[in-house]
């Protein structure tokens, strides 16, 4: 990893093998540092509206989370690709 500072932007070189939805993470974050660098209000009402958005993403999207999550289960450890989903959503 290399980081390099201009006068105008930093520069951050990584490799390619890098995860990318944990790079993508981190740039979210660094975007959220960068918009809130100068706003003079309370953190802890920034922190509200973030975890607002969050509770508002997980409900609309916990369904599809937790079936990918059960099909990666069933695809990758637990039993023979017969067993029904269904079956494996009991334990979760």
């Amino acid at each position: 990893m290399l980081i390099e500072r201009t006068n105008k932007e930093i520069i951050i070189r990584l490799s390619a093998s890098i995860d990318t939805q944990d790079l993508q993470d981190l740039l979210n974050y660094a975007r959220y540092k960068e918009l809130t660098a100068n706003v003079n209000t309370d953190k802890k009402m920034v922190d509200k509206i973030t975890n607002d958005i969050n509770a508002k993403w997980w409900t609309k999207n916990r369904n599809k989370v937790i079936k990918r999550k059960l099909l990666l289960i069933q695809t990758l450890f637990l039993v023979p690709s017969l067993t029904p989903i269904a079956e494996l959503e009991k334990y979760f």
